[in-house]
């Protein structure tokens, strides 16, 4: 069951709920990075549909979802980035969106998990 007390809510790659509180994706997501204005959308595809996830380098708990080609112009050849940090134990784990934005490549150091 997508917890529904969120900005907006979604399940990832492996079927675990993901919320987006209102506060993070007004006061920090689109603030920040005004080319997801709208675009929740395009966060829940990167979710259930990545090229790529990784797991964080520097935290054990945060996976890094990728997908290309789901933003507008002029960011359409970026990747969409979504970062997620998880907490519970199967199968009860509930993802929670810190941040998301655009960007050209790949961050280096953290490791591959799925890889289309």
């Amino acid at each position: 069951m997508v917890a529904m007390y969120c900005g907006f809510a979604s399940t990832d790659h492996y079927d675990s709920p993901v919320d987006c509180s209102h506060a993070i994706w007004d006061w920090h997501i689109t603030r920040k990075h005004p080319e997801l204005e709208g675009q929740q959308d395009a966060v829940r595809t990167t979710l259930a549909n990545p090229d790529h996830v990784y797991q964080s380098g520097r935290h054990s708990n945060r996976l890094l979802y990728y997908r290309r080609f789901v933003l507008p112009d002029p960011h359409y050849r970026e990747y969409l980035l979504v970062v997620v940090a998880y907490s519970g134990r199967a199968p009860s784990i509930v993802g929670r969106i810190l941040t998301a934005y655009s960007t050209p490549n790949i961050k280096r150091g953290d490791t591959v998990l799925w890889t289309w």
